[in-house]
């Protein structure tokens, strides 16, 4: 089952369900993330990045004005596997939207090293996908894999692709590779 929770109009959390409560519970921190803590909240608070807030903010926006169930495909690494997701937004009505995450792959991944913190900001490295987990460095117009990048974890700027920011504005109707190349 997906686990999913509801925004009202002005995308403040209203309702999470059972299996939210529980990812939290399994987590570090996740007593910042129950139920209690989260009801209410705006949706963007749990977010990194102005691109993507907007994305977000956007990918709900459609499902409510288009009045139809919204399937946008993302990823979401843990350190040691390659997680493919389905996002489904539906509209509730009265501007409700339910979002439901559904696992849809997962690979294992090669270990990477852990990079300690530095005492000074790193140089920027790229930009980072955040729904698709591809990168882009400066000076280069592709965005790829993030394995393919190298081993190293540098400073990268929060985005959404060009890849991702289309799939809005197309009938996503599930799980798609990401074709960065």
């Amino acid at each position: 089952m997906p686990m999913h929770y509801v925004v009202d109009s002005l995308n403040r959390v209203i309702d999470v369900d059972a299996e939210w409560e529980a990812a939290a519970a399994g987590t570090e921190g996740g007593d910042t993330a129950m139920r209690a803590q989260v009801i209410g909240r705006a949706l963007e608070s749990f977010m990194i990045g102005d691109a993507t807030r907007m994305f977000m903010r956007s990918a709900l926006d459609a499902a409510r004005l288009l009045g139809e169930t919204r399937v946008l495909p993302y990823r979401c690494d843990s350190p040691d596997a390659q997680r493919r997701f389905e996002m489904v937004i539906s509209p509730l009505g009265d501007g409700h939207v339910q979002v439901a995450h559904r696992l849809v792959s997962q690979e294992p991944r090669q270990a990477r090293k852990v990079r300690r913190p530095a005492l000074l900001p790193a140089p920027l490295a790229g930009w980072h996908c955040t729904q698709c987990n591809a990168v882009r460095r400066p000076g280069h117009k592709a965005w790829l894999e993030e394995e393919l990048t190298g081993p190293d974890r540098l400073a990268l700027i929060q985005d959404v692709c060009p890849t991702c920011t289309q799939r809005l504005f197309e009938p996503a109707t599930g799980a798609g590779e990401q074709n960065h190349a």
